[in-house]
């Protein structure tokens, strides 16, 4: 490549990454890169200097662009923050008052809807084995369990 066409090729990679970009610095930095990348293919026999070129920059701003959001998600993260891991007096207060006034409307239900509800969610028991526990037919328990969250949902749903 002669000095002609190396600022030729730097000045195109650099309006590329431009366009894409809107930042001069990085746009330079970039370009540099594209040039550097370029100087790799001396001696080759490239059909399409200026085609490689484009390839070159477009994969360069795609990988500035990857490694800025992984940067931008590690900061996000609270690495070794403790406070982070343990919640606030104000959340545990506010836990512990959602779980009194599940507890409460849970206790309002009627009786059979608590227990298949109970056995279904908490338990995990299978409609079929509920049903035949409670001697009701298993579309009954699923009708028990689907009345019982929609009044838990109801209730609950304000707080």
């Amino acid at each position: 490549m002669t000095d002609d066409t190396t600022h030729l090729y730097r000045d195109f990679a650099y309006q590329v990454i431009y366009r894409r970009t809107q930042d001069h610095a990085l746009s330079e930095d970039l370009s540099q890169d594209t040039f550097i990348r370029l100087l790799r293919y001396r001696g080759r026999a490239i059909a399409n200097l200026r085609g490689l070129a484009r390839t070159i920059a477009e994969n360069l701003i795609r990988d500035h662009f990857r490694s800025d959001n992984r940067r931008a998600e590690e900061a996000l993260t609270p690495a070794n923050d403790q406070a982070a891991e343990q919640p606030s007096q104000f959340d545990q207060l506010r836990h512990r008052q959602r779980l009194e006034k599940a507890e409460r409307v849970l206790a309002s239900l009627p009786p059979l809807r608590r227990e298949v509800l109970i056995r279904r969610r908490l338990h995990g028991q299978p409609s079929r084995q509920v049903g035949e526990e409670l001697d009701i037919s298993p579309a009954a328990v699923d009708q028990h369990v689907a009345r019982a969250l929609l009044s838990l949902h109801d209730k609950l749903r304000d707080f």
